[in-house]
Formats: C-alpha cells, structure tokens, sequence
C-alpha cells in the first residue's frame, strides 16, 4: 500500500528527486524520535499527502515546523496518535505558503489553533475586543501594546483562514469573520490613539467621531488582503473651534492609520486607503458632517454615489454614522431621477471599461469579479430610489433583494450568485498563498496544477473552462440587462 501511495505521489510532483529528499529526511527524524508507531505515521503521512495539492511544499513546511518547535517529540507523537493534527497541518500548510510562515514563527499557535473548540465557532466580535482589551490593560508601554495587538490579529486571521481551508466555513462565513476582524481592529487604532492625541493636544474634544466603512468592509464582505476604505466624519455642532477640531481630528485619523498600516517584527495588520473620501487625496483626513455634505450636494460626483451604496458606520459613534447616511441618503437615491433611463447603466458601463483585464485576472477580466458588483450596484442606483429594499450594502444580500423585488430573474440572480461566489473562493485563495493583494491566477505551468487543486480539479484545463463557463454567462447577462436599461425597454420580457 504505501509503495503504491509514493509512486501515486511522486506522480504529483514537479520535482521527485526533492520530494524524496524531503521524505527521507522527516522518516529520518521520525525513527530517531519515536520509539514505536513509525509505520502508522508513515501511512498517515503519505495518505495525507496523496491529496496534497504540491506533497513537496507540504514536507518542506512539515520540516521547518520540526525545526522551530519546542518539542519535536511531541510534535510527532501527538501526530502519531491524533491524525486529524496531521491532516489539519498538512492541509493548512498546502493551501497557503503564508499559514505555513505564521506556524513555523510561532509553532505553540498550531497547538492553541487545534484546542478546544477553536476550529468549531466562528469568531465572535465580543471575544477579540476582550482580547484586545486584556492586551491594552497588560501592556504599560506603546510599543509592547501594539506587538501584543497584532499578535492578536495574526491569531485570529490564522484562525479564520484554518476554518476557511478545512471546510468549517462557508464564502459567507469567511467574508464577515474578516469583517468583524477588520471592524475590531479600527476600533482599538481609535481607543488607542485617541489618549494620545487628547494629552499631546490638551484637548479632548466633545463632539462625536465616526469611522466609515467603504467597499468590501462596508459591504461585509472582505477579503484576505483587501484594503480598507474609510471615511472619517466628525460633527462640530456649530463650534466656534472648528479649526481646532479639524486639527484634532485629521491628527486622530492619521494615528489611526499608522497603527493599522504600521509594520513591525509582528508585521502589519491592514492597508487603509482614505482616498475615497470628500476631495480624494487633496482632502483632508477627517472632514465634519456640514462640510461633507455641502461636498456631496454641490459636487458630488456619480462615482461617488455608487461608492455611498456601500458606507456604514464601522467605529466611533454610530448614532453620528446613521445621521450621515440618512442626509447622504438623498445623494446616492435621489427622489426625482437626476439620469435619463439607462445612464447610470451608461456611465457605469463606460468606467468600467476602463479597468477591464486579461482573462487571468479574475478580479477585472470581462465577466469576472467587479463586472458582477458594478452590474449590481447599477440596478440599485436604477431602482433603489423607488424600492428601498434593494439598498444592501452587501453584493450577496443585494442580489437576492433584486431577486426578491423583480429586477433581476431567477435565473439570472442565480446564475450571478453561483459565479460571484466561485470567482471569491478563487481570489481568496490566491491571495492567501502569500498573503498579498493579487487577482491574478499563476503564469508558470507547475503552479497552474497546484492552483488546480487546491480548488479541487487535476488540470489547469478544467479550471480554465470552469471560469470561462461562468464568465461568459456573467458577461451575457451584463450584456443584455445594460441593452434593456440603456434603451428603457424595461423587464417584461425578462
């Protein structure tokens, strides 16, 4: 049996010579350390690693992992007796090169990951403040309090893409754990930074504060390595001082984006992008209620009301957060329809364009990722003015409301569900190979088999056929929804 495994794995490797190498060396280690059940975790091993997407990769992580761990006895007695850790491990470690780095630096968290019931629960919003909370009452100086909060980030993150990996956790599942994540994480930049800016400032200021959540965070739908888009309102009430809030606050804002985008030997947590705010890059980083406003009623461009669909208050006084949407409210649906029938699909269509990719990047190719969110986001501006049911911040909870309410049929919703959701799992797990911001699917021949797998597949062919079946079907229906709304032929044919 295990002969006919290693040549069903070597069969799956690029490179058997190093396989092999690999191989020996951990069975080398194993009969050195264990004194019985050799053979039981040679047959585990090589059952896990006949379905390993790259059984190379996985050896060389299961090597450095021996390497940096406390116990190396442990480690693979504890295997030995409970495979479903050796599984976990190789599982986690063939999926994404990035998981495999966080364990080896800190092996004790493969342990604290398959304790208890860690795997089973999503991670609730409650238990990671009170994380962050017992790290900020623990850790006296800044420096320590910030290494303790992104250990807590890196935490949580293993934990959510572990569940993700291991079939614990749905696209849905995925995308909010992130959210929540993110969510938590603004909250503690504003708790920490706020102290500091009201002793440097001699002022704490008594007007309420908002953190805004644009795109992907305000929609609850995250992924691995999205940016953060953010808006920060406060309301002045009428004070004289309003420079002397602008100063406070636009400072509040920027500490608040070096603790999130700060690096460290801890590493960084999120990229925050503020460029979305009133004026873009020439704003400034904190803008009060009245100011933004006159903004949006005087200059608020269309692109700005398809980004509004989105916003929710994320930090900071929510009550301020309502007050904001509800004035903007009229902005993004306006009462009396500012387009003629079809231009909004016109001009979304026409920025669209602009940004369209090759057939390898699934976030921008034609039929991919962004064409299903701005085709959904044009028939919320198109109809979310009479029917406010459709006005979802999220594109899955939006679809279904465009079902629900006759804007989009059965068929077609369905269709752009089934395909929203394949095209995510795709960009999350290319993203978290290496923990960076990428839509792009592998160039090298070797990679494209490993990627293959990893979604289930044995060739590069039927992943490409699979995305050009559901992109193609995505880019029909923009099609011929765009030539309806552009002509105002309307749906009864639909």
């Amino acid at each position: 049996m295990m002969n006919g495994a290693l040549d069903t794995i070597r069969n799956r490797c690029s490179n058997v010579t190093a396989f092999e190498r690999h191989y020996d060396e951990i069975i080398r280690r194993v009969v050195q350390v264990l004194r019985a059940g050799v053979a039981e975790f040679d047959r585990y091993l090589l059952e896990e690693l006949e379905t390993a997407p790259d059984p190379t990769a996985c050896l060389v992580h299961f090597q450095r992992f021996l390497d940096t761990s406390f116990s190396e006895r442990n480690i693979l007695s504890d295997f030995t007796r409970y495979p479903v850790l050796l599984h976990t491990f190789i599982r986690l470690t063939g999926y994404s090169a990035f998981l495999a780095d966080v364990l080896v630096r800190d092996a004790e968290l493969f342990r604290w990951l398959t304790a208890s019931d860690t795997l089973q629960r999503s991670i609730r919003k409650d238990e990671i403040e009170l994380e962050i909370e017992r790290a900020r009452a623990l850790f006296e100086t800044k420096r320590s309090r910030d290494r303790a909060l992104r250990r807590i980030h890196r935490r949580n993150f293993l934990r959510i893409a572990a569940r993700d990996i291991l079939g614990k956790s749905d696209l849905r599942g995925t995308v909010a754990s992130l959210t929540i994540l993110a969510e938590s994480f603004i909250a503690a930049a504003l708790e920490e930074t706020l102290p500091e800016l009201a002793s440097r400032f001699k002022f704490h200021p008594d007007c309420p504060f908002v953190v805004m959540g644009l795109g992907k965070l305000g929609g609850r739908e995250l992924n691995y390595s999205s940016d953060i888009d953010l808006i920060c309102i406060y309301d002045d009430c009428g004070r004289n001082s309003s420079e002397k809030h602008q100063e406070f606050f636009s400072a509040l804002v920027q500490g608040m984006v070096r603790f999130l985008s700060g690096h460290d030997v801890e590493g960084f947590m999120y990229r925050v992008d503020l460029r979305l705010r009133p004026e873009g890059g020439a704003g400034l980083p904190a803008i009060s209620l009245s100011a933004a406003m006159a903004y949006y009623e005087s200059r608020g461009s269309f692109w700005e009301r398809q980004m509004l669909i989105k916003a929710r208050p994320v930090a900071g006084d929510q009550s301020l957060g309502e007050r904001f949407l509800e004035l903007v409210k009229p902005f993004i649906y306006p009462r009396t329809r500012l387009d003629l029938p079809g231009e909004v699909f016109e001009r979304i269509h026409a920025d669209r364009q602009k940004s369209l990719s090759g057939e390898s990047n699934v976030k921008h190719r034609r039929g991919g990722i962004r064409d299903i969110e701005f085709l959904v986001q044009a028939l919320q501006l198109e109809h979310g003015s009479s029917e406010p049911s459709v006005r979802c911040t999220g594109t899955m909870p939006a679809l279904n409301a465009l079902m629900k309410a006759g804007y989009l049929s059965e068929n077609d919703g369905t269709i752009l569900r089934d395909a929203y959701t394949y095209l995510r799992k795709v960009e999350h797990l290319l993203q978290l190979e290496r923990n960076v911001q990428t839509h792009e699917l592998p160039a090298s021949p070797s990679e494209r088999v490993v990627f293959a797998r990893k979604l289930g597949l044995e060739n590069w062919s039927e992943l490409q056929s699979r995305l050009e079946q559901l992109c193609d079907s995505v880019a029909m229906i923009q099609g011929r929804i765009f030539a309806h709304e552009k002509t105002g032929t309307g749906w009864g044919s639909f």
